[in-house]
């Protein structure tokens, strides 16, 4: 049980991890990010717990009621398997929820979405990205939106 300076202790954390998601999604940060899922399957435990790189597009509240930042994550570790749907530490670029609670660290990169980031992806990122859709439909709240994936539209 927490103590009540414990429970000031993960607010104030709380708080700052959300002013840095904000600032993120204004600016177009890649961040790296400490993810650890907390779920009961150990397989699933083993699998997800990890460092990831990704860039912040929305956040808000998930139809769970937890605050989430989705970000199109770029690199790392993932519980969810893209391409051929076997392997999830294989092919893992995509659109990923993150709850904010489960992040254990947000450190920004020197890099920013900008065009000449947007140049270094392939073909089929690029695509996804231009699906971004800022009304993200498993949010039933959203604080903030990127408009920089706007840049994806234009190029």
């Amino acid at each position: 049980m927490l103590d009540v300076y414990d429970l000031y202790r993960v607010v104030l954390n709380e708080n700052s991890l959300v002013s840095k998601i904000e600032k993120g999604i204004d600016r177009g940060d890649i961040v790296v990010i400490d993810y650890d899922p907390e779920d009961d399957d150990p397989d699933k435990q083993i699998l997800g717990k990890g460092r990831r790189v990704v860039i912040p597009f929305t956040f808000g509240v998930s139809k769970a009621g937890n605050k989430v930042v989705r970000c199109w994550q770029l690199s790392g570790k993932s519980r969810t398997p893209n391409g051929d749907g076997k392997d999830p530490l294989k092919n893992i670029a995509g659109w990923r929820m993150f709850r904010v609670d489960r992040i254990k660290s947000w450190n920004r990169s020197a890099r920013t979405l900008d065009r000449t980031f947007i140049e270094t992806l392939d073909a089929s990122e690029k695509n996804q990205i231009r699906k971004y859709n800022p009304q993200d439909k498993n949010m039933t709240t959203i604080y903030k939106s990127s408009t920089i994936a706007d840049e994806f539209k234009r190029g």
